[in-house]
């Protein structure tokens, strides 16, 4: 008994023959009903170009033919106009270019032009603002004549104050009495 159930084992477990199912191929089918398209065909863009190319080309032969006393086309007549304009840019374009060249000039003489070399100062004093210790000898300059200068600078204005002031003074008194 032990060998049939062996054998009917291996039978159950071997692989059977497994069914298989065909593919289907709906394009080929012909269980659908798609209407077609229909075969009339449109006229198409060419024959509308075609149709349209005919009256512009008479018009432009029109435009281009002289007129009846020998004056230019009106073509002609068109594209002048437009052509002054091409003249008066040229103007402003050689205007331009001429200032544009002038401001360059002017900027490169006033870059390379020589700078004084005077500073104004608002007190003498202002020279020897530095310490007065680690100074090399020779390299302050004497101040005892420009010190003078603004001394008696400052001498005359004073005696010019006092002078209007006494003038002043009198023409007060003289009213007074």
């Amino acid at each position: 008994m032990f060998a049939i159930r062996q054998k009917a084992t291996r039978i159950a477990l071997r692989p059977g023959p497994v069914s298989r199912t065909t593919r289907r191929y709906a394009s080929t089918g012909g269980h659908h009903h798609h209407e077609h398209t229909s075969a009339d065909e449109p006229l198409g863009t060419g024959i509308i170009i075609a149709a349209a190319g005919l009256p512009l080309g008479c018009l432009l032969y029109l435009a281009a033919r002289r007129g009846e006393d020998g004056e230019e086309p009106a073509i002609t007549r068109w594209l002048r106009k437009y052509q002054s304009l091409n003249q008066v840019w040229l103007e402003r374009n050689t205007l331009h270019s001429q200032a544009v060249q002038q401001a360059a000039a002017d900027k490169l003489l006033f870059l390379t032009a020589p700078r004084t070399a005077n500073y104004e100062l608002r007190y003498p004093e202002a020279l020897h603002s530095h310490s007065p210790r680690n100074v090399v000898a020779g390299s302050i300059v004497s101040m005892d004549a420009v010190t003078e200068r603004y001394k008696k600078q400052h001498y005359e204005e004073e005696e010019r104050k006092a002078k209007k002031l006494a003038a002043k003074l009198q023409a007060e008194a003289g009213e007074k009495a």
